[in-house]
């Protein structure tokens, strides 16, 4: 004797396939799902086939497996987290408002226990450095991406120049008028040192041509000598 087929659960891994009387059939839940008896959560749900009757007892009503789900996700402080699921293996994406940056992991995981994996990141605002030979107007104690200042050079130039997002300026910095003096003073005294030794070589060459044009002279006039006497 043995009890019709037993119910079929969603999602849920039957264990046992002997409907006879004093058996039982046991039911799991796939990967990603919990089983839940109407609004309480547990383990697993055994039945069993009851002799008298052939008929499967019932311990819980309502037994469903339902898929785990993360709780929703705060947006960090000027920025925003975007996900098109909530279950196992679902991932969340997050980005900052323009001239703001990501500090931290970009993307969470919903995790097997239905809560997201590692820590929400935060968005840091970007900032512009000053140059040591730079001047902004207006004065202040920090650039942010996105504000337009004047930059007031030593050379008297001006140029209106503005923070961008990537944490630079949109324009070269000043020129270095001091380091350009130095290094112009530098290439002139080595100019001149140059010019000095080129002198110095030519006066030797040319020293050694006349010296070599008074032997010819001499050898020729002693040649010229014999030549007569002889």
């Amino acid at each position: 004797m043995s009890c019709s087929q037993p119910i079929y659960i969603d999602h849920a891994i039957q264990d046992g396939f002997s409907y006879l009387a004093k058996r039982h059939v046991r039911y799991t839940c796939e990967d990603g799902y919990v089983m839940m008896a109407g609004d309480k959560k547990i383990d697993d749900y055994t039945i069993y086939c009851l002799p008298g009757s052939l008929t499967w007892s019932v311990l819980y009503k309502n037994v469903h497996c339902r898929p785990i789900e993360c709780p929703d996700l705060e947006p960090p402080e000027n920025g925003r987290v975007s996900y098109r699921a909530k279950r196992v293996g679902s991932i969340a994406s997050y980005a900052c408002d323009r001239n703001f940056r990501l500090s931290g992991t970009g993307t969470r995981r919903c995790g097997d226990e239905g809560t997201w994996i590692g820590e929400a990141p935060t968005c840091e605002r970007i900032y512009c450095h000053e140059n040591p030979s730079d001047r902004f107007l207006p004065d202040r104690p920090y650039y942010e991406a996105g504000i337009v200042v004047v930059r007031a050079c030593e050379d008297k130039s001006r140029h209106v120049v503005k923070c961008l997002d990537t944490g630079f300026w949109n324009k070269y910095p000043c020129r270095d008028v001091k380091r350009e003096a130095d290094s112009n003073n530098k290439s002139n005294k080595n100019d001149n040192n140059s010019s000095s030794n080129n002198n110095n070589g030519s006066s030797g060459s040319s020293n050694g041509i006349r010296f070599w044009i008074l032997i010819i002279f001499i050898v020729v006039m002693v040649g010229l000598v014999l030549k007569t006497y002889w």
